[in-house]
């Protein structure tokens, strides 16, 4: 029940060799567990953190907590089947991220999943070029219960062959919700029957267009497509004053501001 700031770190090139199921670099285990306590990543960047051992299933494990990723660089990191897995009653807020060629290895089930009773709110961030799969996963709902993604200004990059942005093998009373968000896979997505959905005209569903470095080109459909606040249902998001480089959101001043993790400088796209 503690509450912790990891700040101002980098965080690079480890590279486990053993089994190790339960996070080869993070395990954030039960800090909430009576509704107390909070894990918060301020301005950190994850650079190289792979294996090419089968057995190293996830990257980041976080179980019972409730965790907070601030301004954070996941970039040229990787696991056997996913980045991050997200389980039992915790809360995790992905605040201006980008998860950029995460694919040092396969991650078969994405790069975020959840796992019974969970939820991830993710504003501000760009995904790209993360995945070693086939579909293109990004998102997964590993089979329980009661989970929920809320994507929030936010841009996925679209990739070829791109079927299953979103990917529910099974269970029950998932949900995931978009808006002012690039989602240009969820036309393809596979799994609409079983997956509550609440994706609404205030996304694109066009290219992402992105830079090798996955910020956004002039002609991005993201640009000027996110608003300062979004509310969903009872829950008010606030996108960050700053992207992730330290720029002034919006840019111009008095435009709408971007979505995903970093600012272009029109107000409108070419």
């Amino acid at each position: 029940n503690s509450n912790i700031l990891f700040e101002d770190l980098v965080v690079r090139d480890n590279s486990p060799s053993q089994c190790c199921q339960d996070g080869s670099l993070l395990m954030l285990r039960d800090n909430s567990y009576n509704g107390e306590g909070s894990l918060t990543f301020e301005n950190v960047q994850f650079l190289n953190n792979y294996s090419t051992n089968t057995e190293i299933h996830r990257l980041v494990y976080i179980h019972y907590s409730d965790v907070v990723f601030s301004n954070v660089l996941w970039k040229d990191n990787g696991a056997r089947y996913r980045l991050i897995r997200i389980d039992q009653n915790s809360d995790v807020d992905f605040i201006n991220n980008a998860f950029v060629n995460n694919n040092k290895h396969y991650n078969e089930y994405g790069i975020i999943s959840l796992n019974w009773n969970s939820t991830a709110d993710i504003v501000g961030t760009t995904f790209g070029a993360n995945s070693q799969s086939v579909n293109g996963r990004v998102f997964t709902f590993e089979g329980g219960q009661n989970n929920s993604i809320r994507l929030i200004n936010s841009v996925v990059e679209d990739r070829s062959g791109q079927t299953q942005m979103v990917y529910l093998p099974g269970g029950s009373n998932n949900s995931f919700t978009a808006r002012n968000s690039v989602i240009p896979g969820w036309a393809n997505n596979e799994s609409y029957s079983a997956l509550n959905s609440d994706v609404d005209s205030t996304n694109s569903t066009q290219s992402a267009s992105l830079t090798t470095a996955k910020k956004l080109n002039n002609n991005s459909p993201a640009i000027g497509l996110a608003r300062a606040n979004v509310t969903v249902g009872s829950t008010f998001y606030a996108l960050p004053s700053t992207d992730l480089a330290g720029n002034a959101r919006p840019n111009p001043a008095g435009s709408n501001p971007d979505a995903g993790a970093y600012e272009n400088t029109k107000a409108v796209g070419d």
